[in-house]
């Protein structure tokens, strides 16, 4: 009897220290799957951080950016993309490959299949840079990012199969990520997620 109430209380201890712990994570549950997306944005936590349903109002956005994911773990689960049909993408990726010690060649291999994988059906493909990131990340990782932006740049214009959106010149244009839109270097706050925003419209790619 005495090992029942023991178990019994350990275990409303238990409950009532992780329930903050389950609530919280309820409330960053992601949001229900958008039905026949119009938008889809693919990509890493750079992407998933942004409040694109904000961004474009007249859209049904379909965000797949997840924390963390490279340019493999995105090919891997392009089914879900594809699946939904969206006629516009935007993909954003290849900073975490970078990181993790790929090199940029191989890096733009994996984002060439990619891009492969999404050819056809009159689709509208935006390949946004890989974003310049600023201490105190190594900065020493901007020399690969410079190399993998070259050649999808040259990849978009030589095949037609998409758009190249150069957002370095906006968010990092001093060849670092300007300080003004970033907490640690990496990622984007309110500010540059704004700016982002601002370059999309200017090119009237929202709509």
């Amino acid at each position: 009897m005495k090992k029942l109430v023991f178990v019994a209380c350990a275990v409303a201890a238990l409950s009532a220290a992780f329930a903050p712990r389950f609530l919280d994570k309820a409330r960053a549950a992601p949001p229900a799957p958008v039905t026949s997306p119009t938008v889809a944005l693919l990509g890493d936590s750079i992407t998933e951080g942004g409040l694109w349903a904000n961004y474009f109002p007249n859209q049904r956005v379909l965000n797949l950016g997840i924390s963390g994911d490279t340019t493999e773990g995105m090919l891997n689960r392009l089914g879900a993309l594809l699946a939904a049909r969206p006629p516009k993408v935007f993909i954003m990726a290849g900073i975490n490959d970078l990181l993790r010690g790929r090199a940029p060649d191989d890096v733009f291999a994996t984002y060439r299949q990619i891009l492969s994988e999404l050819d056809g059906g009159n689709r509208k493909i935006y390949v946004e840079s890989t974003l310049y990131v600023t201490q105190p990340v190594n900065l020493a990782i901007n020399e690969k990012v410079a190399r993998l932006n070259t050649r999808l740049r040259q990849l978009c214009e030589q095949t037609g199969r998409c758009t190249f959106v150069d957002m370095n010149t906006t968010l990092a244009a001093g060849g670092q990520l300007t300080r003004e839109f970033t907490g640690d270097g990496l990622h984007l706050n309110q500010a540059g997620y704004e700016a982002w925003f601002a370059q999309l419209k200017s090119r009237q790619l929202l709509d």
